[in-house]
């Protein structure tokens, strides 16, 4: 997945890990949910609909 959550980084997903459903679905929902709003919400707080989303995709 481009652009994943610390891709390229000692924080990135290992590749045999990505290629899980569960862990593919974990990281696609944090790049589209969590990642827009990752400067606000560093200063401010995560939405209660930004922690929903996780549980929605069953994380």
């Amino acid at each position: 997945m481009r652009g994943a959550p610390g891709e390229g980084t000692a924080w990135g997903t290992p590749p045999d890990l990505a290629a899980d459903p569960l862990i593919e679905s974990v990281t696609r929902t944090a790049t589209a949910v969590l990642r827009p709003d990752a400067e606000r919400t560093a200063v401010e707080v995560i939405s209660r609909a930004q922690l929903d989303e996780p549980a929605r995709c069953g994380c």
